[in-house]
């Protein structure tokens, strides 16, 4: 028996750093969007690895210098993409986690 997928939330931080990727690199920004529609049916590709020192984030890596940092929500059967990040020093700094866990709490209300 085949899982259901996940279902994909995009928070609106994530939302705008994909539009300026984008506008200032299409065919970046056609990849990222690729690698982000695959993580409802494979939340943990290959690849994937924890973002160290924020609990229950990951990445994947996108169009080879980008990063999507996402959270993998299995007993609701959600992936929610967080942000879209260039790779460099300042990737994982003001991840905007409130903006996460009010979505979070969101969406259990939604499931009870």
């Amino acid at each position: 028996m085949i899982p259901l997928p996940y279902t994909l939330h995009i928070l609106a931080h994530a939302e705008r750093d994909l539009k300026s990727i984008t506008k200032s690199a299409p065919s970046s920004g056609v990849v990222i969007a690729a690698e982000i529609r695959k993580l409802p049916a494979y939340p943990r590709p290959s690849g994937y690895s924890p973002v160290i020192g924020q609990k229950g984030l990951f990445r994947v890596h996108a169009a080879k210098k980008y990063r999507v940092i996402y959270s993998i929500l299995d007993e609701l059967r959600a992936v929610m993409i967080v942000a879209v990040r260039p790779k460099g020093k300042d990737t994982y700094k003001n991840i905007p986690v409130i903006d996460l866990v009010l979505k979070i709490k969101e969406l259990e209300k939604i499931v009870k």
